[in-house]
């Protein structure tokens, strides 16, 4: 599948700078021997930033999260996971585990595991190592030869308040108890009238009623879906099918980051545009 990547605006662009090329030079690293007498690579930190894979035009510094210990993760689209302690950086790429480079989501679960959504599936780090974790479904009622959606990129992962994992990937939806995968809308009890794929979703977020929110993404254009517990409903404010994240106030009111209509808000029964900033660019 061709993959797209987008031009990040200009404060994307300076974190690319900033954080990617700071200085050159490859990222020093360590082996480490198992039990099992497998040798481990693992990073040594470093006190500035060093790209070792090389910077292409759209390469970008994609997602970013801040873990319970107060440690920083970046996501990259092409050098892999940077992880900043408050005085060293620390790179994980496929040498340390990584099933690819390119990573869109990270998430921090309830157990302290960081999962990483990569363009060719999902890793799970557990403080020690970084171990691939395959997407295999036994029940899928569509077609695939291989009954796995683990080579595929995984644009957003979210885990709700019952635990459950959620992962939004290109070929669907899909969500993780602990023990197994399921794909969501192989759920006979979902309702979904509207006949939607769920696929590519940019963005996951449970409000505090506990619905579920989803933003689609390229090349699906689907728009907003909320899903109640039983049905998925869909929904275009201004005919807006690309979602890039969804949040919501100290008042509930949901704050929703889209492609090409800004920032609009839903406070349970419309959604509302903010006013542009006069020195914001039209094509932010």
């Amino acid at each position: 599948m061709t993959k797209y990547y987008i031009h990040k605006p200009i404060y994307s662009l300076l974190l690319v700078v900033t954080f990617l090329t700071s200085c050159n030079g490859q990222t020093k690293t360590q082996s480490k021997t198992n039990n099992q007498g497998e040798t481990k690579t693992i990073p040594i930190g470093q006190p500035k930033l060093i790209n070792s894979h090389g910077t292409q035009q759209n390469d970008n510094v994609h997602c970013g999260l801040q873990d319970k210990a107060g440690n920083l993760w970046f996501g990259t689209t092409g050098s892999g996971v940077y992880r900043y302690d408050g005085k060293l950086f620390f790179n994980y790429t496929t040498k340390e585990g990584l099933i690819n480079n390119t990573v869109w989501s990270i998430l921090e679960d309830k157990d302290g595991n960081i999962w990483f959504g990569t363009d060719n599936g999902i890793c799970r780090y557990d403080g020690k190592a970084i171990t691939s974790i395959p997407i295999s479904v036994t029940n899928l009622s569509y077609s695939n030869p291989n009954n796995s959606a683990n080579k595929n990129s995984i644009w957003s992962i979210m885990q709700d308040k019952s635990g459950v994992i959620w992962f939004g990937t290109d070929e669907g939806l899909y969500c993780y108890n602990g023990k197994a995968f399921t794909r969501f809308l192989d759920n006979p009890s979902v309702i979904n009238k509207s006949g939607l794929t769920l696929k590519n979703l940019q963005c996951m977020f449970e409000d505090t009623k506990g619905n579920i929110w989803f933003g689609s993404g390229f090349p699906a254009f689907e728009g907003i879906f909320r899903y109640d517990g039983k049905n998925v409903e869909n929904y275009k404010p201004n005919n807006e099918g690309w979602i890039r994240n969804i949040t919501d106030d100290k008042n509930g009111t949901l704050l929703i980051v889209t492609r090409h209509n800004g920032v609009l808000t839903y406070n349970g029964k419309n959604f509302t545009s903010y006013s542009k900033p006069q020195q914001l660019r039209n094509d932010l």
